[in-house]
């Protein structure tokens, strides 16, 4: 998945504390700050939408600008599926740097900037209209997502005031829910791709590429097992068979382009719901999926010899996966379901619809379809 590139140039001058006139603006797409020193440079694929006032927040002694940058594609009355904005905060003490120490990080380490060391973070976060960022969005007429996954840079010009550069996510992209409690020690297989995927695009953001990451930095490494509960998702016994029920697990559908990135999990969820309507069908729970493929250090994708020994492990009969992606005006689905036992594709079809307002229907279409083809093979 293509993201467009922002190259950022950082220069800092360390006076003692932070002008309180210090002039800042945007011109085309580069942010300018007199104090601290810095120049920003946001890829032309970006638009500048604004910044908030420069305020205190009731009862927050800090003071906060932004400024925010959304893709070009972006329109009011739409879902945001990515944003990116500039912050300078300040406050009249210092500043103590708790961030490394958060249990909510999914990853943390340093980069460097100008030959000046930046730390970064991985977060999923819950918005909230009482933010500045987000009221100001929803004030232009854009729909914030209601849980994303941030990547933060962060530095101190000052011991009080800190510079951050933030590029966020809808978590829905991911695969990912602020319902659930994550960390680096709980991350799927999957999750723990999906988030290395995410951690490049973040870096590109700002033209950062991995031979300029501090060696030290993590990204979603695979965690330690946790011996007696991990040991046994290790050896799982297979799904119970005795009900004479057809066992099968639905992969998350893999987003191609950017364009349908917010469909994946939609589709994904719906056809298991669907599937689940067939009385016949064991669909194995996401959860427990997602926990063994951690476990395992496994990843859901369309790789046979991956699917064949997931399946396997976990005594299913079938596996289905698939793909979404844009072509032009047209939203297309490929499907493949996999017989396990027979170590072949059972059915493979691909559907194309007209936009996301079809998008349902067809979905429902496809769980027939898939619902005919294994009825058909399992007699």
């Amino acid at each position: 998945m293509k993201i467009s590139w922002f190259f950022i140039l950082v220069l800092f001058c360390f006076p003692s504390s932070i002008s309180s006139a210090a002039e800042r603006n945007v011109i085309g797409n580069t942010f300018h700050s007199e104090d601290p020193n810095l120049n920003i440079v946001v890829g032309p694929e970006f638009k500048y939408l604004g910044k908030t006032d420069n305020l205190k927040q009731k009862k927050r002694v800090d003071t906060y600008e932004d400024y925010l940058f959304l893709p070009k594609e972006s329109n009011k009355g739409s879902k945001l599926i990515r944003y990116l904005f500039i912050q300078i905060r300040s406050r009249e003490k210092n500043f103590k740097d708790n961030a490394p120490e958060n249990l909510k990080n999914l990853d943390f380490g340093t980069i460097t900037l100008d030959n000046k060391k930046f730390n970064y973070f991985k977060r999923i976060n819950e918005t909230s209209s009482t933010f500045l960022t987000v009221k100001f969005l929803q004030s232009r007429g854009y729909i914030v997502p209601m849980c994303i996954i941030t990547n933060t840079f962060y530095s101190f010009p000052y011991k009080n005031t800190v510079v951050s550069i933030v590029y966020n996510e809808d978590a829905m992209l991911l695969n990912m829910s602020c319902d659930m409690p994550y960390s680096r020690e709980t991350l799927s297989g999957s999750q723990r791709s999906d988030l290395s995927d995410f951690h490049k695009r973040a870096f590109a953001s700002i033209g950062i590429g991995p031979a300029t990451i501090d060696q030290k930095a993590t990204v979603a490494k695979s965690p330690p097992a946790r011996k007696s509960e991990d040991d046994s998702l290790k050896h799982k016994e297979p799904v119970n068979q005795t009900d004479n029920r057809i066992n099968l697990s639905v992969f998350a559908f893999k987003p191609i382009n950017i364009d349908v990135v917010q469909y994946s999990p939609e589709v994904t969820t719906q056809l298991i719901n669907a599937l689940k309507e067939n009385p016949s069908f064991s669909i194995l729970d996401r959860r427990d999926l997602e926990e063994f493929l951690r476990v395992n250090e496994l990843q859901q994708n369309d790789n046979m010899d991956n699917i064949l020994n997931i399946g396997k492990r976990l005594g299913l009969n079938f596996i289905v996966s698939g793909s979404i992606e844009q072509d032009g005006v047209l939203i297309v689905l490929t499907c493949s379901v996999v017989d396990i036992h027979k170590a072949e594709i059972a059915y493979r079809s691909k559907i194309k619809t007209l936009g996301h307002a079809n998008l349902v229907s067809n979905v429902k279409k496809l769980s027939d379809a898939i619902t005919t083809a294994i009825s058909n093979r399992s007699r």
